[in-house]
């Protein structure tokens, strides 16, 4: 069998360059840190690293929703905290307007005090969570759920809820929604429960207020007004401080999905990293091992393709 020049050529040509390019693969490697550089290199691990990353980006994402819920839900807790304080405030001013030796002018200076803290309920119903959104609108969340409205006929003043009873739900992990917001009717609720005309906090103290300026009012309608604007506050207290304690319990269990998320986080980490990082060690070494086998074909080719047959000839 004869074997031509040019096939040991090309043969040893191939041979070159098959070890050049495993040669660069390598290099290739190190340089990105990978061992998968194309998904033929290992398609069931590329397959997976694909898989365990579409999952991490869900995991993160759901970490960033439960964060602007947190930041969401500790705006509002504060907010209902300061409206405890002042609804602990009005408390105090109705006892004080109940005894019996103070007069006008000092019931009348009660009425001023609790003007302002009405004022300030109504501002601190009118609350938003930072990004323009009240959250104490229900699903109408872009303009104020408390408005004054004035008679055009008596002048008189009402303060009315404009918001609805909806709310709106984050997705905060893979089965898990928590609501964003909350009802203003739910804070301030009317009495007889649920009737249109019923009263909630504000009326009262509308209505409290009035009085504790009118001249000459009976001491059992006083009294009666008084007794009226306490159980309203104790219904009022109740329905914010309940609210308060669901706040508090959603803000513990996005504490206990951060900590379940962040270990999800880490094994995802994990799981890519068997996947898709390079043995360093081992990839440094096959990188010297090729080098020396490049030389060694290359000095072999060389020192083959100088041959002729004259260096036979004595």
């Amino acid at each position: 069998m004869r074997i031509s020049t040019s096939s040991v050529f090309d043969g040893a040509s191939a041979r070159l360059t098959n070890l050049q390019a495993k040669m660069d693969r390598i290099a290739q490697q190190v340089s990105t840190g990978r061992k998968i550089l194309n998904p033929s290199d290992d398609p069931v691990a590329a397959a997976r690293s694909l898989e365990t990353q579409q999952s991490a980006s869900i995991n993160d994402q759901f970490a960033k929703n439960r964060l602007g819920v947190k930041n969401t839900l500790s705006i509002t807790e504060g907010t209902m905290g300061s409206i405890v304080d002042t609804l602990q405030s009005v408390h105090e001013q109705i006892i004080n307007a109940g005894n019996g030796v103070l007069s006008d002018e000092d019931r009348s200076y009660i009425a001023n005090a609790l003007q302002g803290q009405l004022d300030q309920l109504v501002s601190l119903a009118n609350a938003t969570d930072g990004a323009g959104n009240y959250v104490f609108a229900g699903h109408l969340n872009d303009s104020p759920p408390y408005t004054t409205v004035v008679d055009a006929d008596t002048g008189a003043k009402t303060i009315q809820y404009n918001g609805d009873e909806g709310q709106r739900w984050v997705q905060v992990d893979t089965e898990r929604k928590m609501p964003v917001n909350f009802v203003g009717d739910q804070l301030f609720p009317k009495y007889p429960q649920g009737q249109a005309d019923g009263k909630d906090m504000f009326k009262e103290l509308q209505e409290t207020i009035k009085l504790l300026q009118t001249p000459g009012v009976s001491s059992a309608d006083r009294q009666l007004q008084l007794s009226n604007a306490g159980k309203s506050f104790d219904r009022t207290l109740q329905a914010v401080n309940d609210q308060r304690s669901m706040v508090g319990v959603h803000l513990q269990q996005l504490d206990s999905l951060d900590s379940v998320g962040s270990d999800r986080a880490n094994n995802y980490a994990q799981t890519l990293a068997a996947l898709q990082d390079l043995d360093y060690n081992q990839a440094l070494s096959d990188l010297s091992r090729q080098q020396l086998a490049l030389q060694a074909a290359q000095k072999s080719f060389q020192q083959t393709s100088s041959l002729s047959l004259f260096n036979y000839i004595n």
